[in-house]
């Protein structure tokens, strides 16, 4: 070990660049995953930030929020089914937002129960159980088009005007953000064209549920037209989710591997080009091991030092990014579990060095120099 750190005063220009090179490559994957993260919140996080364990759709909606519609009293049907701990609802459609200057901004509209267990945290201004019947609590994304607590808009085919009474964080949907309404002002919007509420008395959306594991076929077997889902199955549903988060970690992971292939060239020049100090060392008594640990000490040292950095740099990254401009997000346990994923690849590149260390020959590496 203590061979290994001294050789980095010698040579501190050739190990600085290693360095540099391990730091950037770190930084590249971190950036993928905090992109990754960043765009999968974009498109879900108003089901991953909402305490609900399932979903319950109209069968004849294929699962998609748009389409499906059921009547309200279902709720109450759900809650007596056993292994339902709460049941509410949630109700969806996109729309348009006008200011006064009649500037356009897509969002997506949802009603919840302002009672019910899903309710949204409030960061300003009230809750959406307290707001008016025309005031709305919107996510904070929103501040980055321009509007605030306070402001008043209407939605493009509804001419009430709508007031922002609170505001909310971390809740979007198909990278638009998301504006919680009441369930009257949602059916007004929802049903402009239609006053017969598409055949329903009270419509909703969809029904989300709090319970226990594998309760979906007791729900099917006692409330017949529908099919549940699980949170996750609900996001990886949603068109796109799934193909971009594996296309983004797996270039992650394709560049954790290209770092790892230049760790071990790197150091298996090195240790070519000092085989005869090498030989020389055992000659003198040094263990295969002693040799292994000093070369294993310079690999784990520039890999720490450049994931230090990395994260170091990409934290600072995230936090200098203004809200609503890029969708980017560190998730600490994924940034852990891709740090030690690189050590584990550090390691692995350095096997071809060490083996090479225990097949110097001292009497070889002597007449070499001779």
């Amino acid at each position: 070990m203590f061979l290994g750190l001294r050789e980095f005063k010698g040579s501190k220009l050739r190990y600085s660049l290693m360095l540099a090179v391990v730091t950037l490559i770190a930084w590249l994957v971190f950036f993928l995953v905090g992109m990754a993260d960043g765009l999968a919140d974009e498109t879900a996080s108003v089901f991953e930030n909402t305490p609900a364990d399932y979903y319950v759709f109209n069968t004849e909606s294929e699962n998609t929020f748009s389409k499906s519609l059921l009547e309200k009293n279902i709720i109450q049907d759900l809650k007596q089914i056993k292994g339902v701990e709460d049941a509410s609802y949630l109700c969806y459609t996109p729309a348009a937002l006008l200011n006064n200057e009649q500037e356009k901004l897509e969002t997506a509209l949802f009603a919840i129960d302002e009672k019910g267990f899903i309710v949204p945290p409030i960061i300003e201004g009230k809750t959406l159980a307290d707001v008016s019947i025309n005031g709305v609590v919107v996510d904070s994304r929103l501040k980055a088009d321009g509007y605030k607590l306070g402001d008043s808009f209407i939605v493009d085919g509804y001419d009430q005007p709508l007031t922002i009474e609170g505001i909310t964080e971390g809740y979007a949907y198909l990278y638009l953000p998301v504006v919680f309404v009441h369930n009257q002002t949602w059916q007004e919007i929802r049903f402009a064209d239609d006053n017969g509420k598409g055949g329903f008395i009270d419509p909703i959306s969809v029904a989300v549920i709090k319970g226990g594991e594998e309760i979906e076929p007791t729900i099917t077997n006692a409330i017949g037209g529908v099919n549940v889902l699980s949170k996750k199955a609900v996001v990886y549903d949603i068109p796109g989710y799934t193909q971009m988060d594996l296309s983004i970690k797996g270039m992650a992971w394709f560049v954790m591997v290209i770092a790892g292939l230049v760790l071990a060239v790197f150091f298996y020049v090195l240790t070519l080009q000092k085989t005869n100090q090498f030989g020389m060392l055992k000659a003198m008594g040094a263990s295969n091991q002693y040799l292994m640990k000093s070369v294993l000490t310079q690999v784990m040292v520039i890999t720490l030092s450049g994931l230090v950095l990395a994260i170091g740099l990409s934290y600072a990254m995230a936090a200098m990014i203004p809200p609503g401009t890029m969708p980017f997000k560190l998730n600490t346990s994924l940034v852990i579990g891709y740090s030690v994923a690189m050590i584990v690849i550090a390691f692995l590149s350095s096997l071809l060095s060490l083996l090479h260390i225990t097949k110097i020959d001292p009497l070889q590496a002597m007449g070499r120099i001779a």
